[in-house]
């Protein structure tokens, strides 16, 4: 769950391209919560061009609370670009929530109750392979007791 708060510096979510592109197109839904007080709202942003920080919602105002429920950033360019998320709490410092390269007609996805996943450009999820996983078992028949590897 990704939460911002209106302060004095109200919370931050942000997109950064790594590299200039010519299209990234995001979209983010939330609930404010103003004392219990829930209002949906969403905003649609296209980054073109830049390697700034890019806020993805509106300000959050003072004393209200933003939970942040989908977060979608497709690449509509033709090159791939490294994708940074971050979130900044109060005016500090950011913390990036997700680095990755993302390719042409790839989407990075968050939702609430899921975190985030990664689409290819026809929609399949990448899995990206962990370090010590078990790939394969073999099973070999002898037809005596002793069995030797090489």
């Amino acid at each position: 769950m990704i939460i911002l708060v209106g302060n004095a510096t109200s919370d931050t979510l942000q997109v950064t391209s790594g590299t200039s592109v010519t299209s990234i197109a995001c979209h983010c839904s939330w609930v404010d919560d103003n004392a219990g007080a829930m209002t949906p709202g969403n905003t649609n942003t296209t980054i073109t061009a830049s390697t700034t920080p890019t806020t993805v919602h509106t300000a959050v105002v003072s004393a209200h609370q933003v939970n942040i429920k989908t977060l979608t950033i497709r690449n509509i360019s033709a090159t791939a670009t490294l994708i940074t998320i971050t979130h900044t709490i109060n005016g500090g410092t950011g913390v990036v929530l997700m680095t990755v390269a993302l390719q042409p007609n790839y989407t990075i996805q968050y939702f609430d109750t899921l975190g985030f996943e990664v689409l290819d450009s026809a929609g399949g999820r990448l899995v990206t392979p962990l370090v010590g996983r078990l790939l394969a078992t073999t099973f070999t028949t002898t037809a005596s007791a002793n069995f030797t590897t090489g």
